[in-house]
């Protein structure tokens, strides 16, 4: 079974400035977060084209939690987020490997697509 796995960062202005990358099973959409009128952050869009594709055991499966899609690992009985299923194909462990390698290079931000 195979499952698209998005990518997109997350500008910090305060307290601290810094970029996080997070991984999603499904589109990130662009958001800005601020306090009184202040811009203290922005996600962006991680576009309708998925950062990678990768292969997942065919027993496990999706489920809907309060953050977001998780996948079920039967033979662990624990779900992991799309982090972990990105960290697992790059680890090429338990079943998960790369459909579609990453890729690095497009990101909306710097203007390619």
């Amino acid at each position: 079974m195979q499952l698209a796995i998005y990518r997109s960062a997350t500008h910090t202005l305060y307290p601290e400035e810094s970029l996080t990358y997070f991984f999603a099973f499904q589109p990130i959409r662009a958001e800005e977060q601020t306090r009184d009128d202040r811009l203290m952050s922005w996600t962006d869009d991680s576009g309708t084209r998925p950062f990678a594709v990768i292969e997942i055991p065919e027993d496990c499966r999706i489920t809907q939690a309060e953050g977001g899609w998780r996948l079920l690992i039967p033979e662990t009985s624990s779900a992991i987020d799309a982090d972990r299923a990105f960290e697992l194909a790059m680890s090429h462990c338990h079943g998960f490997t790369f459909v579609e390698a990453p890729r690095y290079s497009v990101w909306p931000h710097n203007g390619e697509s």
